[in-house]
């Protein structure tokens, strides 16, 4: 029940795409901060069976994208192997609803409307609610260290996935707008700072969306089987 991200402020009536998609989690993902953070805290590389990953991964519902770090469940198990991971893999997600739910019930301020108090406010509050939570969760799991570090290694073969439709961010077709343009071979026009920042940007999300990559991750964790996954 530890908690590596907070989001919050979104105004409006919003669902779990435009919400990922105005989230800074998905920016850390793409500016290349979060595969920083990985390599500082040691998670990376890690094994599943024989396979190698480099980046961590995230479980999610089947409305998620298919990105290359997002493991999501089977609409249809069909085999042996699909039906356990599935169970796997939805039960995992029960874990994280659980957090949620041990998270209001210890701050009544997260669980209820907030009306009368400023962003920055707001902001703070929330992050000072997870600060405690995850102290209490480092006394209750982690014998107080609260360097500890999470180790995804010690926690899926047929070829049944089919890579669904990317939504593009809308910043990110500003981008691929922006640094290559209508130029057919691919190339920056320009090279300036802006533009390789941009172009650093468009490799990440090139590496985001690799159907091959999120494909390898979901049969690796097919395959290996829940005996090794812990």
């Amino acid at each position: 029940m530890w908690f590596w991200h907070l989001s919050y402020g979104y105004a409006g009536t919003l669902n779990v795409l435009n919400t990922l998609d105005f989230s800074p989690f998905l920016e850390s993902l793409v500016n290349g901060k979060f595969a920083t953070a990985e390599s500082v805290a040691g998670v990376v590389p890690f094994h599943i069976g024989e396979e190698k990953f480099q980046k961590l991964f995230l479980l999610v519902d089947g409305i998620y994208p298919k990105y290359s770090r997002f493991v999501s469940s089977l609409r249809e198990p069909v085999t042996d192997d699909e039906k356990i991971f599935t169970k796997w893999q939805e039960a995992c997600r029960k874990d994280v609803e659980r957090a949620f739910g041990v998270l209001q019930a210890k701050f009544q301020c997260i669980a209820r409307p907030i009306h009368t108090i400023d962003m920055k406010e707001i902001g703070n509050m929330a992050a000072c609610c997870l600060i405690m939570h995850n102290m209490c969760v480092s006394d209750r799991v982690m014998d107080g260290d609260v360097r500890a570090l999470y180790d995804p290694s010690t926690s899926l073969e047929k070829d049944v996935f089919e890579a669904g439709s990317i939504q593009i961010p809308s910043d990110m077709e500003e981008i691929l707008t922006k640094v290559y343009g209508d130029n057919d071979t691919g190339a920056p026009k320009v090279l300036d700072i802006e533009s390789k920042q941009n172009a650093a940007r468009r490799q990440a999300w090139s590496s985001l969306i690799d159907a091959e990559e999120w494909k390898r991750l979901q049969l690796a964790i097919v395959k290996v089987g829940p005996s090794k996954w812990n």
